[in-house]
């Protein structure tokens, strides 16, 4: 049973292994390892894969690599990604720009 979630707060909460369901497609927090990585596997019709927030640090500069790698079925998982991808990039983009403004402050 995936559990839908309405605030940043309620998402960290989340254990490995729980799922979590948004607009009707779930993922399942797959791996967490402070300071490095957290990982949702991606359970969908058609589309094998995760996506996740990996981090490295280098002195003081820290670079945060949002990664997604999945094998797409010919069929569903096409139009799976297509119907997601859009969103995803603009949900990426405006993470990584508040991100940017909090850390300026």
């Amino acid at each position: 049973m995936a559990v839908r979630f309405s605030t940043l707060h309620d998402c960290l909460a989340f254990a490995v292994g729980d799922a979590v369901e948004s607009v009707g497609d779930v993922a399942v927090l797959d791996e967490v390892v402070p300071e490095d990585r957290i990982v949702w596997r991606i359970e969908n019709e058609g589309f094998d894969g995760t996506h996740g927030f990996y981090l490295t640090s280098e002195g003081k500069e820290t670079t945060v690599e949002y990664r997604v790698e999945a094998i797409l079925s010919d069929t569903d998982g096409r139009l799976t990604w297509r119907r997601f991808e859009d969103q995803f990039e603009r949900a990426i983009e405006a993470l990584f720009d508040k991100l940017t403004r909090v850390l300026k402050r």
